[in-house]
This record gives C-alpha cells, structure tokens and sequence, in this order.
C-alpha cells in the first residue's frame, strides 16, 4: 500500500468510525499528538492533540444527534488528503453557544485539507458553509 492510500485509510477511519459511528476511543489512533485544528468550527477548550476533535465531536453530536458526513471526494498527495463531504443532521440538541435545539435539518458541505505524519492527522484546515447552516437554522435570513 502506498503512503497515499495509508493516508486515505487514517481519514476514511476518522469519518466512517470516529465520526459516524461515535467511536471517539479512536482519535488518539488517528489523530497526533501534537495535532493542531486550523478552522475552529466551534470553540474548544482545547487547542492541540486528539482532545481538540473529541471535544468538537461531542458538541456536535449533542446538537446533533443523528449528525453524520457523507463523503464524495478524497485526493491524496505525499502527506496531504483532501476531503469534500456533506454533512447532514437535525439540531435536536442544544447549541454549543447555549441557544435551544431548533428541531431543524441541516444539510451543508466542508471541504477540509489534513497533513499526516506518523501514519496520524497533525493538521487540519476546512473550510465550512456555515452560512447555509446558519439560514437553515433561521439563525440569519
């Protein structure tokens, strides 16, 4: 198996088994120890290692419940993977920032862009629709 490939089945693992199968045992495996999240989707405590997706995870299924990501792309090159996936879920939940659950589905897209080293994700930068969540929500028209 190429680097590339090995690469590709980290994040694949991040996806199908941390995230949508709410297995956060495994961050630690997947993600370094010195990893450093560079696109705060929420605000968390935690700025660097496994800590910073476990907790971001957590708010996000706690608003979310029923939350998962489909993913449609994924390129790897020497120790980059580049991912574009949909995200859908219905805020059952309270918000992070303390408002109430709206009770409405959300349906957006992420594209995120991670570096590997030592077979474990050490950098991530995303980029969000937060706008569309946001009008979905009926947070802004």
């Amino acid at each position: 198996m190429s680097q590339e490939e090995a690469n590709k089945a980290v994040v694949r693992r991040l996806i199908d088994e941390a995230f949508n199968s709410r297995n956060l045992a495994i961050l630690p495996d997947l993600l370094h120890e010195e990893f450093v999240n560079h696109h705060d989707l929420m605000p968390v405590e935690n700025k660097k290692g496994p800590g910073v997706f476990e907790e971001m995870y957590v708010k996000m299924f706690r608003a979310y419940p029923d939350i998962r990501i489909e993913n449609h792309m994924m390129i790897a090159d020497s120790d980059i993977v580049v991912i574009y996936d949909t995200i859908r879920g219905t805020n059952t939940g309270p918000m992070p920032d303390g408002r109430p659950a709206s009770g409405k589905a959300v349906e957006f897209e992420a594209i995120n862009i991670l570096r590997l080293k030592d077979n474990k994700v050490i950098d991530r930068w995303g980029l969000t629709d937060e706008l569309r969540m946001m009008r979905q929500l009926g947070i802004i028209d």
